[in-house]
């Protein structure tokens, strides 16, 4: 089956649709595409700002190197164990990104 085939028989199956249906999938479609457009402008738009994601809530570059910062001199001063998301955030800190990360076990 060649390209001019497979596209004849979608166009002839898209033309045999009333033509409500052919307006609702339009609608729909772009609906769809809006949303996930304006989602990953809202991700980049954070990104570029420098804002890190910790814990389910956006962090500043500011708040989140006190957050750092505070974790890791909570670890050092008491016996609190961190969970993993704070460790991994912990490590990629002192660290950088190029670090190898933990694995879960």
């Amino acid at each position: 089956m060649d390209f001019n085939s497979l596209f004849q028989a979608i166009t002839t199956w898209w033309q045999s649709l009333p033509f409500a249906a052919q307006y609702n999938i339009w609608l729909g479609s772009g609906i769809f595409l809006l949303i996930v457009a304006c989602l990953v402008t809202y991700y980049c738009f954070r990104r570029a700002l420098g804002h890190r994601k910790f814990g389910g809530a956006w962090l500043s570059a500011r708040a989140y190197d006190a957050l750092v910062q505070s974790l890791i001199l909570e670890q050092k001063e008491s016996n609190r164990v961190l969970n993993h998301q704070e460790l991994l955030a912990v490590r990629e800190y002192l660290h950088g990104s190029g670090f190898k990360p933990l694995h879960k076990g």
